[in-house]
């Protein structure tokens, strides 16, 4: 909860390190409440253009999904932000025409019940990022039987280790941020989170990794993050999984 609040408004206390969705939805809602703001749900942007109106701006034409109006609002400004994660992909499948199953993208899922995946079910994972490990076990929990296709080695990391960390970041070298070279705080623990973590994770697992089949990435966490742009994957739980 410390790094999901969005300007201007602190998740509540109560809710725990990792909200669940049901909760985040809430504190979404209660932020729209709180500030005022006007949200179009199931729109989208169908044409901008410079308005003609005697201020200026933008004139943006929304449209809704459904086809059933369509609005324009003038505004002095405007704001992309869109994200990085809106559009799913979904990459060529030769024979992907002759399968009968099912083929859902990680941003469709929901659970294994509501897809009809329970019960014994085979059904293939592709990744094991952060997206992947959790469906594959939630797939698990639901009696399915799912296989993770792990192509690329990973960063493992056991999530109540990473909570560890992000919690001394924020309660303790946040605040040095604010002062003059507060900044250099952070050198040594840039310098040694890798090897804590990498240490915790050995402990942790010890070659369990190896013996269920899922390659462990030689560079650290942060490491990784800060030179391809890839985060860890948080285990809750699916190397556990794999190796029973």
């Amino acid at each position: 909860i410390e790094e999901s609040p969005l300007p201007l408004l602190q998740m509540p206390a109560t809710y725990p390190t990792y909200p669940s969705r049901e909760q985040f939805a809430r504190y979404l809602a209660n932020y729209r409440s709180v500030l005022g703001l006007r949200v179009e749900y199931r729109s989208l942007v169908a044409g901008m253009a410079p308005s003609q109106a005697a201020g200026g701006g933008w004139a943006v034409d929304v449209a809704r999904l459904d086809g059933a109006s369509r609005k324009r609002f003038v505004a002095r400004n405007v704001i992309f932000a869109n994200g990085v994660y809106n559009d799913a992909l979904l990459p060529p499948l030769q024979g992907k025409e002759r399968f009968c199953g099912k083929i859902v993208h990680s941003s469709r899922y929901t659970n294994a019940t509501d897809l009809g995946w329970a019960n014994g079910k085979r059904v293939l994972v592709v990744g094991w990022g952060n997206s992947g490990s959790e469906i594959a076990l939630d797939l698990v929990e639901h009696g399915a039987r799912p296989t993770l296709l792990a192509r690329s080695p990973q960063v493992v990391v056991p999530r109540d280790h990473l909570q560890l960390a992000q919690r001394l970041l924020h309660s303790h070298l946040n605040p040095l941020l604010a002062l003059p070279f507060g900044w250099l705080a952070l050198l040594p623990v840039l310098l040694l989170t890798d090897p804590v973590l990498k240490l915790a994770a050995r402990i942790k697992y010890g070659g369990s990794l190896a013996r269920a089949g899922l390659p462990q990435h030689w560079k650290g966490p942060l490491l990784r993050l800060l030179t391809e742009g890839v985060p860890p994957m948080m285990d809750v739980g699916t190397v556990q999984a794999c190796i029973d």
